[in-house]
């Protein structure tokens, strides 16, 4: 019995022994975070297309610098994280919900093709491409609200306004929309908009209309109706077609009920591009022409005819901005189509009551601006007339401070005797 536990004991031994060798090269192994190396099959392939799934309205929005990578990625190998990153900053800029990128067999051996998929939520948001907010300090209070949502390739949206800005007079109402983004294809797009406003009159315009024919009468309300097709030309080019059915019921010299019912076209380019080094350039152009008819069956018949220009040229952290605008009306136009300037984007300083309360027929402003950073100096010059009239030019100078649609400055009209600053706050989205 002694002879066999003798020899058993130390068999066993050896084999706790061994046992706890073998534990501890396990626990060795797993903290060392022992595994075979991460090798990317996919690396052996050549991307040979690259395309993004997107309406090429959103596409325009691109810049020149992300187009510029993403093409770069043809003729190389295929690099996962790279694909990764390029869709991270693919959603920043398209401000999409999600960017997936997909990868396929190309038609070459040892070659794919990759296929960055955007989509949006189609939840309720608020239009940022028409909401803004200001405050001028002779006029006051002006504001635009609009909130849609998308259901599949449609937008429908509804919108308030009180506007004392654009035109010579102040409208307050709302607005109801609905546009179809893509009719067959993604570059042609339908939309219907329905309008109805309120007027306020100042007194310096109530005066102003006393006593002459040239120009129709105040209104007190107005009804507009407008369906327009939008025909992406290329990705900087849009032209709308489509007309205006507007009507109003007139307080002066009598009450009754007009109409103004027009063609509507616009042609418009909208592009960016970069120089050398951190130079980039932007550039915004339009044309619009409103033609009402007596074939249309309008109490009115005239011509208007509108232009802008902006350009902005950025380097580091300074930037230098252009802006023009011009407008011709012939014929004898409403007052809601005529021209005015004087607010808190046009000759800013001077009041449009001042310039022409009754609106112009002619319009040529321009202003020159320089932004370091939030703070701004610029200078405005232009005038607004009616036909037969000599343009008397105007000229302000103004400071203040700008970032991301935020604006706040002061500005002072260039004119003998005393000079009274206006003060101007605003906000465009």
């Amino acid at each position: 019995m002694c002879s066999i536990g003798c020899q058993l004991v130390p068999r066993l031994q050896t084999l706790i022994r061994m046992l706890r060798l073998l534990v501890l090269a396990v626990a060795v192994s797993a903290a060392c975070g022992a595994q075979e190396p991460d090798v990317n099959v996919n690396s052996r392939y050549t991307v040979e297309s690259v395309d993004i799934a997107a309406p090429q309205k959103k596409l325009a929005k691109l810049t020149p610098g992300l187009r510029d990578d993403i093409q770069g990625l043809v003729g190389g190998k295929l690099d996962q994280g790279l694909l990764d990153q390029l869709g991270a900053r693919l959603k920043e800029e398209l401000k999409a919900h999600t960017v997936a990128p997909k990868i396929t067999k190309g038609d070459q051996p040892e070659h794919v093709k990759v296929v960055f998929e955007v989509s949006w939520r189609h939840t309720a948001h608020f239009d940022s491409d028409d909401t803004k907010f200001a405050y001028h300090g002779k006029d006051g209070w002006s504001g635009r609200l609009n909130a849609s949502t998308r259901v599949g390739k449609n937008k429908i949206g509804v919108g308030v306004v009180s506007d004392g800005e654009e035109l010579v007079e102040r409208y307050a109402g709302m607005r109801a929309y609905f546009r179809r983004e893509e009719i067959g294809t993604d570059r042609i797009q339908l939309g219907f908009e329905f309008q109805t406003y309120h007027q306020q009159w100042n007194r310096d315009t109530q005066q102003a209309l006393l006593n002459q024919d040239a120009i129709p009468g105040m209104y007190r309300t107005r009804y507009n109706l407008e369906p327009m097709l939008t025909v992406i030309l290329a990705e900087p080019l849009t032209l709308q077609v489509g007309a205006s059915f507007e009507r109003f019921q007139t307080e002066f010299p009598a009450a009754r009920k007009e109409s103004a019912n027009a063609v509507v076209t616009s042609l418009r380019y909208s592009g960016n591009w970069e120089g050398s080094g951190s130079d980039k350039h932007y550039l915004e152009a339009g044309y619009s022409l409103r033609a009402a008819s007596r074939t249309l069956d309008s109490d009115f018949a005239y011509a208007r005819h509108f232009w802008s220009a902006s350009y902005r040229f950025r380097r580091d952290r300074n930037n230098v901005l252009l802006r023009f605008q011009g407008g011709r009306i012939s014929g004898r136009a409403p007052l809601f189509e005529r021209f005015a300037a004087g607010n808190a984007t046009t000759l800013r300083g001077w009041r449009k009551y001042t310039l022409e309360p009754a609106g112009g027929d002619r319009l040529a402003v321009g202003s020159l601006e320089y932004r370091y950073r939030v703070f701004a100096i610029f200078y405005d010059t232009g005038a607004v007339w009616r036909r037969g009239e000599s343009p008397e030019q105007k000229h302000s100078v103004g400071l203040g401070l700008s970032r991301d649609g935020f604006f706040l400055a002061v500005a002072f009209p260039l004119k003998y005797g005393r000079a009274e600053p206006i003060f101007m706050v605003g906000m465009n989205y």
